[in-house]
């Protein structure tokens, strides 16, 4: 049997925003890490969230800008080659 999995999530919205994806994602990654695998969440950066490094699971945190209408939610800017260099370095198993 193979043991823990390595997941990246890449999403543009997360707890602890209330909306139907952020809640339903955070359920998710509890559910990961609840059974044993290493999750990464990758969101954009956001000045007003409680302190990351106390979450059972790793932020990585990209540069975003405010989404029209909605300042407090963000959309992230394209990190491609940034989150490759991460991959080739240490590669997930899920993404």
């Amino acid at each position: 049997m193979r043991g823990p999995l390595d997941v990246w999530l890449v999403t543009e919205t997360f707890a602890p925003e209330i909306n139907g994806v952020a809640r339903t994602l955070e359920r998710w990654a509890r559910g990961l890490v609840t059974r044993g695998h290493r999750l990464t969440v990758v969101r954009p950066r956001r000045r007003d969230l409680p302190d990351l490094n106390a979450l059972p699971w790793r932020v990585h945190a990209v540069p975003g800008l405010p989404i029209p209408m909605y300042p407090a939610l963000r959309f992230g800017l394209p990190r491609g080659r940034a989150l490759g260099r991460l991959w080739d370095a240490h590669r997930p198993d899920v993404v």
